[in-house]
């Protein structure tokens, strides 16, 4: 059986980060190894975070993964809080992997064209070098901006045209050190209240679709990233991964009642079925 580490919080409250990315993995035949970087009572966009920070544990793990002979197959990182935290995060990988090892990287830093408030130019030029170092970057339209300094596409163009975010994502490609880098961008407004999840590679690019209805849930890009790196860890081609990683994501949607609160995620635990490795 293959294994992911996946470096994340742990939030109760929310539906995402190793909440979703446990379970997920799993349904899909891989191992989870959870990495907790910080423990939360909920999401910060709900009343009530807190957050205890658990940064100084994480360079522990390579000791304890060694003694037990393991290296992961792949190792997925997710929210850094702090350019510290990134930085420890940075050091886990190299300690962890292997040449075989798949690194998959969500650069969380920004949305609706804007940066967050922490990710200053330090923290975005740290995450830039990590995700030079990936196989497969999963970063929205806005933190792909903020990765190639392409400020244009978060401007005032919109819907921006799928040939020329391809265009910029394939250019990151060809700046990654991995012999088969991939980039996948999620969040892309298009004509007819689409949206748009795209894989680039440095010679082609794939593009799924599925209607947006509106509403913007918590955790569906974390959702999205385990869907889509455990598919590529079972050997699933990049085309047919995206493809199931943007339909379960849109079941997982679907799944929800209509009046539930969108900032506690997604009823993905209700499409969890159509991820068996057997379905």
């Amino acid at each position: 059986m293959k294994s992911l580490a996946i470096i994340q919080d742990l939030t109760a409250l929310g539906g995402c980060s190793l909440a979703a990315a446990i379970p997920i993995t799993a349904a899909m035949g891989i191992r989870p190894l959870p990495i907790a970087s910080a423990v939360l009572t909920c999401q910060t966009g709900l009343p009530g975070s807190a957050m205890t920070d658990l940064t100084p544990m994480l360079p522990q793990y390579p000791a304890a993964f060694a003694a037990a002979g393991v290296v992961p197959d792949g190792i997925l990182t997710g929210f850094a809080a702090s350019s510290e935290q990134l930085d420890a995060f940075s050091g886990l990988v190299n300690a962890l992997r292997n040449p075989r090892t798949l690194l998959a990287v969500d650069p969380v830093m920004g949305d609706d064209g804007r940066a967050f408030p922490f990710a200053d130019s330090g923290f975005i030029a740290g995450m830039r070098t990590l995700a030079l170092e990936a196989d497969l970057i999963l970063p929205n339209l806005t933190e792909l901006c903020l990765l190639c300094q392409e400020q244009q596409l978060c401007g005032e163009q919109c819907p921006p045209e799928p040939a020329a975010i391809a265009a910029i994502a394939r250019k990151f490609c060809h700046q990654m050190s991995r012999p088969e880098p991939l980039v996948a961008v999620t969040g892309i407004p298009l004509d007819n209240g689409l949206i748009g999840s795209m894989l680039v590679s440095p010679d082609d690019y794939w593009l799924e679709t599925n209607p947006g209805n509106g509403i913007r849930y918590n955790g569906t890009g974390d959702i999205f990233a385990a869907v889509l790196c455990s598919g590529l860890l079972n050997g699933t081609g990049p085309p047919a991964a995206l493809k199931k990683a943007v339909s379960f994501t849109a079941a997982a949607v679907a799944a929800t009642p209509a009046d539930a609160d969108p900032r506690l995620g997604v009823a993905f635990e209700a499409a969890l079925y159509q991820l068996s490795v057997d379905s």
